[in-house]
């Protein structure tokens, strides 16, 4: 027998005593049980679909890295764990933007006919280094072009929100708008690559409110 933890923060828990069939009453039919008669039947083309969109990222292990990001993020967000949630989806947010630079900076550099490179290995410390900051990076990354400029002010604003929970500033409040914004900024980029997106579910599950 293989056990397994119990999400008991969240609805799920409902379901996934469900089970286990010491938790229906005896003598009750189980199509009589809320559990399973108020539940949806998914048709077989759902899960054809799902597999088909997971067979076009499965390979990109950094993808699927910052998707589970962006997941754990939705998670956090429909418990209630606003700050969590709101950081967990930055992380994937600056990583794409920071990947971002990097290949802006491959495709800006040369090698003159001295031999001298355009953008050498001081250059490269400079621009990649811990005082050249996300913003720095956003706000260049817009200016060349490289993002539009509604996206550069969706990411300054969570980056903003991002640094007000870090220095835990006492007049500000995660509110449930701002992980809204900051899980869709962060499917948007990680996602940008490929030919579909997803649509977070952002209806709550926190269980007894």
């Amino acid at each position: 027998m293989t056990g397994y933890g119990i999400a008991i923060e969240s609805i799920t828990s409902v379901f996934q005593m469900a089970r286990d069939k010491i938790s229906y009453p005896p003598g009750i039919p189980l199509k009589f049980d809320s559990r399973l008669s108020s539940r949806r039947v998914i048709k077989m083309d759902v899960f054809k679909e799902s597999v088909s969109l997971f067979n076009k990222i499965y390979s990109n292990r950094n993808t699927i890295k910052l998707l589970s990001n962006v997941a754990k993020s939705l998670s956090e967000y429909k418990i209630g764990n606003y700050d969590t949630s709101l950081i967990l989806s930055w992380f994937a947010i600056e990583s794409v933007l920071t990947q971002k630079w990097k290949n802006y900076l491959d495709s800006a550099d040369t090698t003159y006919p001295s031999g001298k490179k355009r953008i050498n290995s001081n250059r490269i410390q400079y621009f990649t280094g811990r005082d050249f900051t996300i913003s720095h990076i956003n706000n260049l990354l817009e200016l060349t072009g490289t993002i539009n400029f509604e996206l550069f002010d969706d990411i300054d604003k969570i980056r903003s929100y991002r640094n007000k929970i870090v220095h835990q500033e006492p007049d500000f409040e995660t509110k449930p708008e701002h992980c809204q914004l900051a899980i869709n900024k962060a499917l948007e980029l990680v996602l940008e690559k490929f030919d579909f997106h997803i649509k977070p579910n952002l209806s709550y599950s926190v269980a007894g409110l």
